[in-house]
């Protein structure tokens, strides 16, 4: 079959129109939210906010520009994820850092982090201690410390690789002396920490996905999200077992335990945490 010939020509082309072609391209490769995508790209590839895309649309793409924003566009086609591309991603109105060996945070996990500023509502602040486990790319643990100036968290992950990240986002937002990071398996990484009973909250969003559902998941998770960031045993809850089994040791009194889970997985989570 003859190859296509690409959508983009090296000729000069203006903001505007580059932005209009982007959307066309991504939407007739089926990618979702090609508007967005688009945006992300090109203001990524430009050093721009978002908005500025629409205040200068007449500014000229070079040739350079425009062959870098067409190999973009090609990486998003084959189902890459926007957030890996252009290396970050807003969490909590903070931009994160990202690679392959984070998860990309999602708005759900927002939730958690709301629900956990509650739940520590009656706690006096210069007594919270946390613990976010399975830390990622360290947006829980940053965006904690950032609610909660006089809090003393911990972070854990088993990834190398994803600790090297969060302590990059921790130092970007400032947070470095607030947050320490731990190499290690969930609480095995607390080893020697003495915080035993010491916790006002243990955080975690961890693998939570059948290990064959996986593959039934959209290509940008299945195909480019880290499977251990993902893969929760047979049943998603082999991380939510022992991380409910080895809550009490380190919950203070009145502690609290949150935790993200899969949709249909409420009942059984319940169940273990009751046992």
């Amino acid at each position: 079959a003859k190859r296509q010939p690409h959508f983009f020509t090296m000729e000069k082309t203006t903001i505007g129109t580059s932005l209009m072609n982007a959307e066309m391209e991504l939407a007739r490769a089926v990618v979702s939210e090609a508007a967005r995508n688009a945006e992300l790209l090109l203001s990524h590839l430009l050093g721009l906010r978002r908005h500025e895309l629409f205040v200068s649309p007449e500014r000229l793409l070079t040739n350079d520009e425009t062959k870098t924003l067409n190999d973009l566009l090609e990486r998003r086609k084959r189902r890459e994820p926007v957030q890996y591309i252009i290396g970050a991603a807003e969490f909590r109105g903070l931009e994160m850092e990202l690679s392959g060996a984070t998860l990309i945070p999602r708005p759900e996990t927002e939730l958690l982090v709301d629900e956990a500023l509650r739940a520590l509502t009656a706690t006096n602040a210069a007594d919270i201690v946390i613990i976010d486990l399975c830390t990622g790319s360290g947006c829980i643990a940053i965006s904690m410390a950032t609610q909660l100036p006089e809090a003393r968290i911990w972070a854990t992950d088993i990834s190398t690789e994803a600790l090297v990240v969060a302590k990059r986002n921790a130092k970007r937002h400032g947070m470095a002396d607030r947050i320490n990071f731990l190499h290690g398996d969930l609480y095995a990484a607390l080893n020697g920490t003495g915080l035993e009973r010491k916790a006002s909250l243990i955080l975690s969003n961890p693998p939570y996905i059948p290990d064959d559902e996986i593959q039934r998941l959209e290509p940008e998770v299945a195909a480019w999200e880290p499977r251990g960031a993902l893969a929760g045993g047979h049943d998603g809850l082999v991380f939510i077992r022992r991380i409910i089994a080895g809550a009490d040791s380190y919950l203070a009194n009145n502690g609290h335990l949150v935790m993200e889970f899969g949709a249909g997985q409420s009942g059984r989570v319940r169940e273990l945490a009751e046992e």
